[in-house]
């Protein structure tokens, strides 16, 4: 249990250190990639979890475009790239999956 939630708080932290000292949208699109990917072999996740959370991950993002881009008051992004979004929000999205699936089995283990 401890493993676990030691590897999500160093990876949330990574984020926004990520998020704190970089401020071009490549650099932080390739860091989190990174990220996401050392994350998700450290937890032993297998090829095919790896790419369907990535799926999740652009799902989401594709939402949040169509939310930008199509609806009336809803936020936006200082630096978008493309169709209103920032490349890094697919790995950050990707993160989010990963740190939610590990809180989930932390639970599982506390209850």
């Amino acid at each position: 249990m401890n493993k676990i939630l030691i590897v999500n708080a160093l990876s949330y932290l990574l984020v926004l250190l990520i998020f704190f000292k970089q401020n071009k949208n490549l650099n932080r699109f390739i860091l989190l990639l990174v990220l996401y990917l050392l994350f998700s072999l450290y937890i032993e996740l297998d090829i095919q979890l790896i790419i369907i959370y990535l799926v999740l991950s652009v799902i989401c993002v594709l939402t949040e475009s169509f939310f930008i881009n199509f609806l009336d008051n809803t936020w936006e992004y200082k630096k978008p790239d493309i169709i209103g979004i920032p490349y890094w929000l697919v790995p950050l999205w990707g993160i989010a999956i990963l740190l939610i699936v590990q809180c989930k089995k932390l639970l599982d283990i506390a209850l």
